[in-house]
């Protein structure tokens, strides 16, 4: 068989170019730290490692959503936690000023620390994170949630309900933050009385029951009539009350210096008794919600001298029950949130566990054996090496060194 000289350098040539490439093949994997270089290596395996980095990068998201998860709703639970004890302060006060000890100046003083518990209860309603977004907007964030209105002389909230949620697993999504409707919700139907007329004639005016006065201010201003009153006497005891449009609404006699009507309650003097063609006028601007920062800046002003004898006596009455009613409220809140971070908590620790599962995988199907790797490589220098000084020694023959 004849032997051409371009057939011996292409064999030598394809000898050199099959070892170099095994032994760039091993010095890739050594360096890459896989064995997959790329899908034609193991297109089986090579599919299964890129769904497992799929799932890798998914979780990596997912434990971003958790961290920023974590940190609203930790500051709106700090945020509660503050709102809480301002409010148990608050009825601290309150229930030291029912006592009956405690005198005008006293009462000026519980009032002048409620004035300062309205200002942080306020602040803490408008609490921000770190970005400058308010926590208890709800999806408004850069929106202020809280605002007094000075038309009500009332604090209101002008926040939405909506909770911006995010993803922390494919099938689980949570809440990142606490709409301020439920902490800050309205307690109960605010009493606002102001004697406008006749105050000096008053002994006292109580509001005996709350509800049926408010019951009577809603049906005054659902049937488009005023909710004031103007109480007018005949000096032998009789009384006519008429609302502020004139209409009358009801008649009757004096009971031991007393009238009632609806859940109102006058007392005068058995002594001085009103007379003839005297008038009590009292305006009345019940019947708005009103939430606990609005209870407390009204106890206040009732405590500072607003009104007539036993108005602050109803409204510390009334606070007393409506702050055990709002810290209800705040307390189920940081209920809701814990509830949220223990979730997210379970979460993070089944996505770390994935994560190993999923990262062990990855290494069967793709990790260098370093041991064999090595010996590879240092089998395909070896024959590299080798291919070189045998297709150097083949291109040396010729015939002249044979002949003689």
């Amino acid at each position: 068989m004849r032997i051409s000289t371009n057939l011996v350098y292409q064999r030598g040539l394809e000898s050199l170019q099959r070892s170099e490439n095994a032994l760039y093949k091993v010095q890739q994997q050594l360096t890459r730290q896989t064995k997959l270089l790329s899908p034609s290596d193991d297109p089986i395996a090579n599919a299964q490692v890129m769904n497992i980095n799929n799932s890798l990068a998914q979780n990596e998201q997912f434990m971003r959503n958790s961290v920023t998860l974590e940190n609203g709703l930790r500051q709106s639970e700090g945020a509660l936690n503050s709102v809480n004890d301002s409010m148990l302060r608050a009825r601290e006060l309150t229930a030291g000023a029912i006592n009956g000890s405690y005198g005008p100046e006293d009462r000026q003083a519980v009032a002048k620390e409620l004035r300062a518990i309205e200002k942080q209860l306020f602040d803490q309603a408008n609490s921000r994170d770190a970005q400058g977004e308010y926590l208890f907007s709800g999806y408004q964030s850069r929106k202020q949630p809280m605002e007094f209105n000075t038309a009500t002389d009332s604090y209101q909230y002008v926040g939405d309900q909506g909770q911006r949620e995010l993803q922390l697993s494919p099938s689980l999504k949570l809440a990142a933050n606490e709409p301020g409707n439920k902490p800050f919700a309205a307690v109960s139907q605010r009493v606002d009385l102001d004697v406008d007329a006749g105050a000096e004639q008053l002994e006292k005016l109580k509001v005996t029951d709350r509800d049926a006065f408010v019951a009577f201010t809603e049906g005054q201003q659902d049937a488009g009539a005023s909710a004031d009153l103007a109480i007018s006497f005949d000096g032998s005891g009789g009384y006519t009350i008429a609302d502020g449009d004139g209409n009358a609404l009801d008649t009757g006699t004096l009971s031991e210096g007393k009238l009632s009507f609806n859940g109102l309650e006058l007392s005068f003097d058995p002594e001085n008794l009103p007379a003839n063609g005297d008038t009590i006028e009292i305006g009345n601007n019940s019947g708005e919600s009103q939430n606990a920062i609005t209870l407390i800046r009204d106890l206040a002003s009732a405590l500072e001298g607003k009104g007539v004898d036993g108005q602050w006596q109803d409204q510390a009455q009334w606070a007393l029950d409506d702050l055990n009613t709002a810290m209800d409220s705040v307390v189920g809140t940081q209920a809701d949130i814990g509830a949220r971070i223990n979730v997210m908590e379970a979460t993070r620790e089944s996505i770390r566990e994935s994560d190993v599962v999923n990262q062990t995988a990855r290494a069967e199907l793709s990790d260098v054996d370093y041991n064999e790797a090595v010996t590879e490589l240092v089998k395909n220098e070896t024959l590299y090496q080798a291919s070189q000084q045998v297709f150097s020694r083949i291109n040396q023959l010729s015939l002249f060194d044979y002949v003689q």
